[in-house]
């Protein structure tokens, strides 16, 4: 079963996730998300603005985002599930990604999250995914990342139901985004992120919900040019060649360093 975590105004994208997943034969569930204009930023047991976020932009949609994707972990625990595979609308699928899902779920454990997408934060630096301890999975592989702080993405993730729970108990109130999978990792808060290769999801170039505060000009601008047939393949280009550039990666030899766990306490400032 796939939760697909879908504004109900995005239409587009509902029909678009629909279409992709009765091809690969993938049963689903769609879960409205937050618009940001319903979640109440003074609210300090669900926002906390100073911190992380703070660092990186407080950003009403990002927390918006990041509640949604609790929605889903809150609701996988609601049904009892062992695990969900976890979907944003915005996303293509591979033919497999019904046979992958339940050979994910078979080959993992405690509280993990394996990505079927993913990219890389710093600008430049494809995430780099080790062989090393690499696991079949079918045609493809389970992988670990080499710097699991250059890893983002919640295009799509399988997360057990003990991933689901740790999240549950400790994302609010909100401080970081919905993929700082690093962070999970070092608060113990998931045992292990692993990433699915080759990859099972893409990214389609639908323009993004999430519009950080110092760009809403230019989000605006953007905005007009779709409506302007003459410029509007040009939009989609640029659009889909910065997804292509933030998504490299490359499956290397590397062994993996230790990695460096605290004492379980989200940083607050």
């Amino acid at each position: 079963m796939a939760l697909v975590i879908n504004l109900a105004k995005s239409t587009d994208r509902r029909r678009s996730i629909e279409a992709e997943l009765s091809r690969a034969g993938v049963a689903y569930k769609v879960i409205t998300a937050l618009e940001s204009r319903d979640v109440d930023l003074g609210d300090r047991n669900l926002v906390v603005p100073e911190g992380l976020m703070a660092r990186r932009g407080h950003w009403p949609s990002v927390v918006a985002c990041s509640l949604s994707h609790l929605a889903t972990y809150r609701y996988v625990l609601e049904q009892g599930w062992a695990g969900a595979l976890v979907l944003e609308d915005d996303v293509s699928v591979a033919p497999d990604l019904a046979e992958l899902t339940q050979q994910v779920a078979s080959a993992t454990r405690g509280a993990e999250a394996v990505l079927y997408g993913y990219g890389h934060k710093l600008p430049g630096q494809p995430l780099l995914l080790s062989r090393a301890g690499a696991t079949a999975v079918g045609s493809r592989s389970l992988v670990l990342p080499v710097d699991m702080g250059n890893l983002k993405s919640t295009l799509g993730y399988y997360i057990t139901a003990e991933g689901c729970r740790r999240l549950a108990d400790h994302l609010l109130p909100i401080r970081v985004p919905a993929d700082e999978w690093d962070l999970f990792y070092e608060m113990g808060w998931l045992d292990n992120i692993r990433c699915v290769w080759p990859r099972a999801i893409y990214a389609k170039p639908f323009p993004s919900h999430i519009t950080y505060s110092s760009s809403r000009l230019k989000a605006r601008c953007r905005e007009t040019m779709e409506r302007l047939p003459g410029l509007r393949s040009l939009v989609r280009w640029r659009r889909r060649h910065l997804q292509d550039l933030w998504s490299e990666a490359q499956l290397v030899g590397t062994a993996l360093p230790p990695q460096h766990r605290n004492d379980g306490q989200c940083p607050s400032g």
